[in-house]
């Protein structure tokens, strides 16, 4: 982040940018796996509780940011003004204790690693998060190509999208201390399909569209953290593990928005039958794990 500003050369930045992005990366896998191994069975909450900072962190830090460079007018010090934060949280991470690490076995006590079980919850965030970045991706595109908001209208709408998000987030904290991860899973997977599909059903209804954006980022909130407290039940979960939970996530983000970038400007209705279809296969990996995929190791 220091280095940023001081970048002159596009290479230069390209280095600098793929070094924070590969930290950060880190810096995901290992928050949600050391939340994990402390909390084990009753994760839920703390793993929505997680989710929730990132989302306060992602409406807050822009808003910050833009504030910064309105009253100095250097782009440099929305970076520097990072640095407290960082160095801060690098600090507690020395000062905190690290919970036991725990062997890569399933919850029948055998050793090794059900690649299929773990293969299918990668599909699962595949799916997921190619879903999840689409639509918020895309939603401000779709309300302008369909006809149905101009450019300022559009931004109030992705911003109703975020601000139910952030909300279902802080609701879910509470919700995953009552119920299994798994019911809200499902209760979220099938509203959203829902949600999508009230808006594919009145495409010249902006009334109909705002209030489908607002049911798809409440439903949409909870699924990431709850698929890892889902994950948590199956097997232990460790750091190798989870990388390729966020691998698949990671393909996911960049392949599916790539996917409905390509219809966004001639036929916008195609993003929402790719969406219904990405949320379904997910629900269908879901349905698969819950019944057929019971724990077996198979290396």
């Amino acid at each position: 982040i220091f280095y940023v500003p001081f970048t002159t050369a596009l290479a230069l930045l390209v280095i600098v940018v793929l070094v924070l992005g590969v930290s950060e990366s880190v810096i995901d896998v290992g928050t949600n796996t050391l939340l994990v191994w402390t909390y084990k069975d009753k994760v839920g909450s703390y793993m929505n509780g997680l989710h929730l900072c990132f989302g306060i962190g992602g409406f807050l830090a822009p808003v910050l940011l833009a504030k910064v460079l309105e009253i100095s007018g250097e782009f440099s010090w929305a970076y520097w003004l990072m640095l407290p934060f960082v160095i801060g949280i690098a600090v507690l991470v020395f000062v905190i204790p690290s919970p036991t690490i725990e062997k890569a076995v399933n919850k029948s006590s055998q050793n090794g690693i059900n690649w299929v079980l773990v293969g299918s919850i990668v599909v699962f965030y595949f799916l997921w998060v190619g879903a999840e970045s689409g639509f918020a991706g895309w939603v401000y595109a779709y309300a302008l190509k369909s006809g149905l908001a101009d450019k300022e209208t559009a931004a109030y709408l992705t911003s109703a999208f975020w601000g139910a998000f952030t909300i279902a987030r802080f609701i879910a904290v509470f919700l995953s201390m009552r119920f299994k991860p798994v019911i809200l899973l499902n209760f979220s997977l099938i509203g959203t399909i829902g949600s999508l599909f009230l808006i594919a059903s009145f495409p010249n209804s902006f009334e109909m569209l705002l209030t489908g954006v607002i049911g798809v980022g409440i439903f949409m909130a909870s699924v990431f953290p709850s698929m890892i407290a889902f994950s948590e039940r199956r097997m232990v979960i460790s750091g190798k593990i989870t990388s390729w939970f966020f691998i698949g996530s990671g393909i996911g983000g960049m392949t599916l928005p790539w996917v409905m970038g390509q219809f966004i400007e001639h036929n916008p209705q195609v993003v929402l039958y790719i969406l219904m279809g990405s949320v379904a296969g997910a629900f269908i990996v879901l349905t698969l794990i819950s019944f057929g995929l019971r724990p077996k190791i198979l290396d």
